[in-house]
Formats: structure tokens, C-alpha cells, sequence
């Protein structure tokens, strides 16, 4: 998220604008996908870490499909981080100049995991001891799907722009 959208986030109750409104003049796709985006961002800019043991149980979540056809690609992606358009388009290195978007959607979902530290030692491959630290809480770690869908652009016939024309004619 630019700094320009992110100040106006954190200044919206200054202004009174909506999630809403501050999204659309924006580009995104409603006020929650913008909201969302927003406290991602700004627990990104406060720099608090994710612990290695939450990454590593994060990335069995993640995945992505890629999909295309004759005139349509379908990427989706699960991830623990948000994709915006721009990510998933340099992700999958699609031409827009062959390609415009159809349809983005973005869900949230929440996934669980046990609160604990764990220590191993490994040789050889193999663990010789390690110790669990477990609170016995439960965690809750945000997830997020991005779907986007992409057709081929249509290029306008000579034929299709005459008879564009010819109706503004009468």
C-alpha cells in the first residue's frame, strides 16, 4: 500500500470518509478489502516479527493454481500475506497487453494454531532431542484468497469502429 492511501486511512476519522469511499477512490474493491489491506499494512510499518515457528506453520497453508485457456487465465492464491492485482500479475508475469482483468475477489479466513516454541536439535537429518514449549492457548492467524480472472482484450475491427461511427451520425 502507498504512503499517500495509507495516511489517508490513518486520517479518515479527521475527514469522515468511509471505508468505502476511501476504497473506491482507491481502487479497491470495497472498504473491508481496504480496511483489511490497512491493518496489514500497518502492522507491516510497526515492524512487530513473526515468530519462525508461525511462518513455518503458515507456509503448509499457502498455495496457488494457475489456469489458462484459449482466452481466460484463473489464478488463485491462498496466502497468509495480501495479494493485490499488481503482485499477482508480476507473480505470474501476465502480459496486460494481451490480457485485461475480469473479475478479482478477495476472501479472509481465519486459521488456528497452538501457541508454543519449539527447540530441536538435529544430526545428521534425524532429531536427538528438542524441547516443546506449549502455553496451551490457541493462536488466531489471519489467511487470505485472492481469485483473479483475466480474458483476452478484444481489439477493435476496422468494421466495429465504422459502425461506431455511423450511430453517432444519426
Amino acid at each position: 500500500m502507498d504512503s499517500e492511501i495509507f495516511n489517508e486511512c490513518l486520517d479518515k476519522n479527521k475527514t469522515s470518509k468511509s471505508w468505502n469511499l476511501i476504497a473506491e477512490q482507491n481502487g479497491f474493491a470495497s472498504g473491508e478489502v481496504l480496511r483489511s489491506a490497512f491493518r496489514r499494512e500497518k502492522r507491516r510499518r510497526e515492524n512487530t516479527p513473526m515468530d519462525a515457528e508461525t511462518a513455518s506453520s503458515n507456509d503448509e497453508n499457502e498455495h496457488s493454481s494457475y489456469e489458462e485457456g484459449n482466452d481466460f487465465i484463473n489464478v488463485v492464491c491462498a496466502s497468509k500475506r495480501m495479494l493485490n492485482k499488481d503482485d499477482i500479475i508480476k507473480q505470474f508475469n501476465i502480459d496486460l497487453d494481451v490480457w485485461e482483468i475480469e473479475k478479482f475477489k478477495v476472501g479472509t479466513h481465519e486459521g488456528y494454531r497452538k501457541d508454543r516454541k519449539v527447540q530441536w536439535k538435529v544430526r545428521d537429518g534425524s532429531v536427538v532431542s528438542g524441547d516443546v514449549d506449549d502455553t496451551g492457548k490457541m493462536l488466531v492467524v489471519p489467511l487470505y484468497h485472492i481469485e483473479v480472472r483475466l480474458v483476452k482484450r478484444q481489439v477493435p475491427s476496422i468494421e466495429n469502429v465504422a459502425l461506431d461511427f455511423k450511430k453517432f451520425e444519426t
